[in-house]
């Protein structure tokens, strides 16, 4: 698709590259289109900024208190009786194992989302955000695959299911964030509008898993007795 900018001296739309108007005969500077491209990729990022704040700022905003419950519905008891208090220390062990790769993949989120916010309010570097970019797509990667070969402790089966299948939803929702900043680089790269959709599917997408990774881990702690049922 030919990036289009606007002649500066007739207002008709012309494509980015050309050396003069066909409608007015023109010429076009480099700082003409220099000015354009500039202004189409800060549009770009409002938008982008928008999605992202809709679609990731729960997910963001909870990377601070990840052991806190959140106001959702979690996974009941499956037996009240059994007392699963004994093995807390096994559960909150293998929490602690994985929460390593999970604090790192947010932190890397979090500075290239603060990077992000500087570039589209107009004093940010797009080459400082794109490598933050980089590190997040890597650090949703480590944490999808250290996550996924993680052992579980020998716990009871439904106690060790709630953990592997919060473990399960917690390493799809890291893989999507992958392809969503890869999304992302490839927008800072080529400007390209088209791929914001595809960036704001993405972080809906990953978002829900994300909601159902942390109620099902979350009732896996107050089955351990590591945080009080509300």
């Amino acid at each position: 698709m030919v990036s289009m900018m606007r002649c500066p001296a007739c207002k008709k739309n012309i494509p980015l590259e050309t050396e003069s108007c066909p409608q007015c005969g023109h010429l076009i500077t480099d700082a003409e289109r220099q000015k354009e491209r500039k202004a189409k990729i800060g549009a770009g990022i409002g938008i982008l900024v928008v999605f992202v704040l809709l679609a990731g700022m729960f997910v963001i905003g909870q990377y601070a208190s990840s052991e806190a419950p959140l106001d959702i519905i979690v996974y009941p008891h499956s037996d009240s009786e059994q007392d699963y208090t004994k093995y807390s220390a096994q559960v909150e062990r293998f929490l602690d194992q994985i929460g390593e790769h999970k604090r790192a993949a947010d932190n890397a989120a979090n500075k290239f989302m603060t990077s992000f916010q500087k570039v589209s309010e107009g004093y940010g570097d797009a080459n400082t955000t794109y490598a933050f970019a980089k590190d997040a797509k890597a650090k949703a990667e480590l944490a999808y695959h250290e996550i996924s070969k993680a052992s579980l402790p020998d716990l009871p089966v439904d106690l060790k299911r709630l953990l592997r299948s919060g473990c399960s939803e917690l390493t799809t929702y890291y893989h999507i964030k992958s392809n969503a900043f890869e999304i992302v680089m490839d927008f800072l790269d080529t400007h390209r509008l088209s791929t914001l959709e595809k960036f704001k599917e993405k972080n809906e997408k990953a978002q829900a898993f994300w909601l159902r990774a942390n109620a099902k881990l979350t009732s896996a702690k107050m089955k351990a007795g590591l945080i009080k049922d509300q």
